[in-house]
């Protein structure tokens, strides 16, 4: 028989997965993050797991908007949508892709090194979070006089890097130009890659 919280609480469970093989991720950790009708922001403490399956169960939690941020060593960091969750079990699932790096310098026509900003978005247009230097994540990276910058955390799927030149956002806006570089990280990029950009004069 049913304890009488298990009737008012939700239990999400699921399976934690490699999306490039299918395998289950054994050793991952996941925060439940959530907005409640009073608009409060709630998160709860990182649970960790170990699984030869892949598998977990989180319950005691209260009915609300739910989702999931899946981390694993090796792994970009993914979430599930938020949804309502009311009582009782809801199962998600999770594909996590193996992280990459990609190493990049902006050079203009001339082999000149660019300031600039950089930005990186999924197969579907999505802007991507990167790591920065403060410990933070960001949607961009402004790079420095020397035109390089370390993009990680990136999936190991086809991805789109835009280039903005610094300051462009206070040009005219029939002025600004970007450019883009598809790049395919299912398998990974070694070495120092060339942008080269046609900055105006």
């Amino acid at each position: 028989m049913l304890e009488p919280s298990a009737l008012r609480d939700v239990v999400l469970h699921g399976r934690v997965t490699d999306a490039t093989t299918g395998a289950p991720v054994e050793v991952f950790s996941i925060t439940v993050l959530g907005l409640p009708a009073e608009n409060v922001e709630y998160n709860s403490p990182r649970h960790e797991f170990r699984s030869h399956e892949g598998r977990f169960t989180i319950g005691a939690l209260a009915p609300m908007d739910l989702s999931l941020f899946v981390s694993a060593r090796g792994y970009r960091d993914a979430g599930a949508v938020p949804e309502p969750r009311a009582p009782g079990r809801h199962r998600i699932d999770v594909a996590l892709f193996p992280f990459r790096a990609l190493e990049v310098r902006v050079m203009d026509q001339h082999a000149n090194p660019v300031p600039c900003t950089i930005s990186v978005y999924d197969s579907h247009g999505a802007p991507m979070w990167l790591p920065v230097s403060d410990g933070g994540m960001a949607a961009s990276l402004s790079v420095g006089p020397d035109g390089q910058a370390i993009l990680q955390n990136l999936p190991a799927a086809p991805v789109r890097v835009t280039v903005r030149l610094s300051g462009e956002d206070t040009w005219p806006e029939d002025e600004r130009r970007s450019w883009e570089f598809p790049f395919d990280l299912t398998l990974p990029i070694e070495g120092m890659q060339e942008l080269e950009i046609d900055v105006p004069n």
